[in-house]
C-alpha cells in the first residue's frame, strides 16, 4: 500500500511505550492546583479523571478499529483521506505536521530546561550566550533525541521503552509514598456536596484541563506500518496504553490529595514539587526536578517518532513531496525527521509555540472529531467483513467520544473563540496547499473501495 514502510521493527511494547509516553506528561503534574480551586471533594476530583479516561479509552477503541480498517502509519492523515476526500486528510496532516507535534515537543523541551537549571543550580544565562540556559538546554534535548531515531528502529525502540518504563516507574514509587504519608481530611466517598460539584460550571472548566493531560491516546496510529502483527498489536497498544494512563492518573491524583491538605495546592502549579516536599522534605525540590527532566524525555521521543511518520507518509503519497518520504536502509524517514527538528527548533528559539499550540487544539480535536464519525458511517455504509477489530457495544463507545469531542469544541468556540477560528485558518491553508499539489497524488481521489482493505 502506497504510503506503508516494509519496515515493521517497531515490537508491541514500543507501541505501547508510545502511547503511554505521549499522555504522561506535565499535564497531571501541574492541573490538579486548578481542579482544587473550583472543587472541593475528594469524589468529584477523582471522578474528572475517571470521566475523562472512560471518554479517552472510547476513542482509542474506535481508532483500533480505524487502524485495521485502513492499514498503515499516518493517523487521521490516512483516516479523513480515505473515509472523506484527500484534501481534508491533507489538511489534518499538515496542521500534524507544522504545529501539533512539533509545538509541543518544543513546549516538554522547555520545559525539561527550566527543570534542569533550576535542579542543577546552573546560571540563568550563559556568559556571552544570546539564549537562556534552558532553550539551551531545549534544543539539545530535541536535537540529541532526533539523532537517537534517526539510527534503527531497534535503537529507537529501545531508547523509548527504557524511558518510558522509568516514567511508569517513578509514578508508582510517587503514588506508593502518597498513600504511605499521613492523610490530609480529604474523602473520596461520594456525598450530595460531590455531587453537586459534578454538575456545576467548575467541574466542567476542570474536564477541559483534564483532556489536555489525556492526549497522546492515539499515538500508536501515527506509526501503525511501523508496527510487528498491526491487526492485532496496534489495538492492544492504544488500549492497553489508555488504560495504564487511566490507572495512573486516577491514582496519583488520590494520592496527592491523600497527602497534601487542598489549601496547600489551591492554584499552585508545581504541585509535584509540593508533594514531594511533604513526603521527603525541602531538599526534595532539585531531586524532583531531575526527575521531572527525565520524565519529559519520553513524551518527547514518542512526539518526535509520531510526528515524522505523520510528515513520511503525506510525502510518500504525492510526487511533489516525495524527497520529504525518503527512507534510509533502516526504514527510518530521515528527511522527515531533520524537517521535524528544523521546526521545533524555530518554536523552541522564538518560544512562538505557546500561541499556536492554543490556536491548533480546537482543529486537532475537530479532526479526531470527525475519524470517529467516519468510523461510525464506515461501519453503516460498508460493514465489517475483513475487519479484524471492531469496537464493541456499537454505536454508544464512538458515541461517548463524540459527545465527549463535540462539548470540547462547542467550549472552545465559546471560550476561545479567536484561537479556534485561527485554527481552523492554519488547516484551511493546507487545503489550499492541497489544490496546488493535488495532480502529483499518488492515490487515487475516489477511495470507497479501499474501505474494506
Amino acid at each position: 500500500m502506497s504510503g506503508e514502510t516494509p519496515h515493521r521493527h517497531y515490537s508491541p511494547l514500543t507501541a505501547f511505550a508510545i502511547v503511554v509516553a505521549s499522555m504522561v506528561g506535565t499535564g497531571v503534574l501541574t492541573s490538579l492546583g486548578f481542579q482544587v480551586a473550583v472543587l472541593q471533594q475528594g469524589f468529584s476530583i477523582l471522578f474528572l479523571w475517571i470521566l475523562g479516561g472512560i471518554a479517552c479509552f472510547c476513542g482509542a477503541m474506535a481508532y483500533a478499529e480505524l487502524g485495521t480498517r485502513f492499514p498503515g502509519s499516518g493517523g487521521e492523515y490516512r483516516y479523513l483521506a480515505k473515509m472523506f476526500h484527500p484534501a481534508l486528510g491533507f489538511a489534518s496532516g499538515w496542521a500534524s505536521a507544522l504545529v501539533g507535534f512539533a509545538a509541543p515537543i518544543a513546549a516538554s523541551g522547555l520545559a525539561m530546561g527550566s527543570y534542569l537549571t533550576h535542579a542543577m543550580r546552573w546560571p540563568e544565562y550563559f556568559s556571552g550566550m544570546p539564549v537562556s540556559t534552558p532553550v539551551l538546554f531545549a534544543w539539545i534535548g530535541a536535537t540529541i533525541i532526533t539523532l537517537v531515531h534517526a539510527l534503527s528502529h531497534r535503537v529507537s525502540g529501545g531508547f523509548q521503552n527504557l524511558f518510558t518504563i522509568f516514567k511508569i516507574g517513578v509514578m508508582l514509587v510517587l503514588i506508593g509514598f502518597g498513600f504511605f504519608a499521613a492523610p490530609s481530611t480529604v474523602s473520596f466517598i461520594p456525598n450530595p456536596t460531590a455531587f453537586s460539584e459534578i454538575v456545576s460550571p467548575g467541574f466542567v472548566i476542570s474536564l477541559y484541563f483534564v483532556s489536555y493531560a489525556y492526549s497522546g491516546w492515539n499515538a500508536s496510529a501515527y506509526i501503525a506500518g511501523e508496527i510487528s502483527n498491526p491487526s492485532k498489536n496496534l489495538p492492544r497498544s492504544l488500549m492497553m496504553g489508555t488504560l495504564v494512563v487511566v490507572g495512573i492518573y486516577v491514582l496519583i491524583n488520590a494520592a496527592f490529595l491523600w497527602a497534601v491538605p487542598m489549601e496547600e495546592l489551591n492554584g499552585q502549579v508545581d504541585v509535584g514539587l509540593i508533594f514531594s516536599r511533604k513526603i521527603w522534605g525541602q531538599q526534595a525540590g532539585d531531586i524532583l526536578g531531575l526527575v521531572i527532566a527525565l520524565l519529559l524525555v519520553s513524551g518527547m521521543s514518542s512526539m518526535i517518532i509520531a510526528g515524522s511518520r505523520v510528515m513520511q507518509v503525506m510525502a510518500s503519497e504525492y510526487k511533489a513531496l516525495r524527497r520529504l518520504g525518503h527512507l534510509n536502509t533502516f526504514g527510518i524517514p530521515i528527511p522527515a525527521l531533520l524537517l521535524q527538528w528544523v521546526i521545533i527548533s524555530f518554536y523552541i528559539f522564538t518560544a512562538s509555540f505557546q500561541e499556536v499550540i492554543l490556536y491548533v487544539g480546537f482543529t486537532l480535536n475537530l479532526f479526531a472529531f470527525l475519524s470517529v464519525a467516519g468510523m461510525v458511517y464506515a461501519r453503516y455504509k460498508h460493514g465489517t467483513a475483513g475487519i479484524a477489530y471492531l469496537a464493541p457495544a456499537f454505536p454508544w463507545i464512538p458515541g461517548i467520544f463524540l459527545a465527549f469531542s463535540l462539548w470540547l469544541m462547542v467550549y472552545g468556540l465559546i471560550y476561545q473563540p479567536w484561537e479556534s477560528i485561527s485554527g481552523l485558518g492554519i488547516s484551511a491553508i493546507g487545503v489550499f496547499i492541497w489544490f496546488f499539489i493535488r495532480d502529483s497524488n499518488t492515490t487515487p481521489k475516489k477511495v470507497n473501495e479501499d474501505l474494506h482493505e
